[in-house]
C-alpha cells in the first residue's frame, strides 16, 4: 500500500515537469546591409530556423520592417513593421529565415526573433 502511494506521488510530481521541460527557447537572426548584393542592391544574411512541429514567437528585437520567410516560398510568410504584431504568432512546421528590410534612410537592418518550441533547431548563417 505504501509502495503504491509513493509510486503515484512520484508520477504526479514527475509527469508535469517532463512536459514542461520539452519546450525550449531559441533565437535566430538576420541582417541586411544596403549597397551590395543582387537583392534590391543589398547584402542579406540570416540564420535558418528549422521547426519540426510548431514554434511560438515570444520576442522580436531589431530595427526596420520584420519579414519571416518560409524557405523556398514567395511572398513572405509573415511581415510587420511592429514587433508586437509578431509576438504570439505560431510558425507551423518548416524552415524559416528572416529578411529585415532596410528603410530609405537606413544603412543596415538587423532582427532577432526568439521562439519557444518543443523540437526545433538553428542553422547558423555563414
Amino acid at each position: 500500500m505504501k509502495k503504491t502511494f509513493f509510486l503515484c506521488l512520484v508520477l504526479i510530481l514527475i509527469i508535469p515537469s517532463l512536459s514542461l521541460a520539452q519546450n525550449k527557447k531559441v533565437t535566430f537572426s538576420g541582417k541586411q546591409v544596403k549597397g551590395t548584393g543582387p537583392l534590391n542592391n543589398a547584402k542579406v544574411s540570416s540564420d535558418t530556423l528549422i521547426v519540426k512541429k510548431e514554434a511560438k514567437i515570444i520576442k522580436v528585437t531589431g530595427n526596420g520592417k520584420y519579414c519571416i520567410w518560409l524557405v523556398g516560398k514567395w511572398p513572405a510568410y509573415l511581415c510587420s513593421k511592429k514587433t508586437s504584431d509578431l509576438v504570439g504568432k505560431v510558425l507551423p512546421e518548416g524552415e524559416y529565415t528572416i529578411l529585415p528590410s532596410v528603410g530609405k534612410y537606413q544603412s543596415y537592418a538587423t532582427t532577432s526573433i526568439t521562439v519557444e518550441c518543443p523540437n526545433c533547431e538553428i542553422k547558423k548563417k555563414r
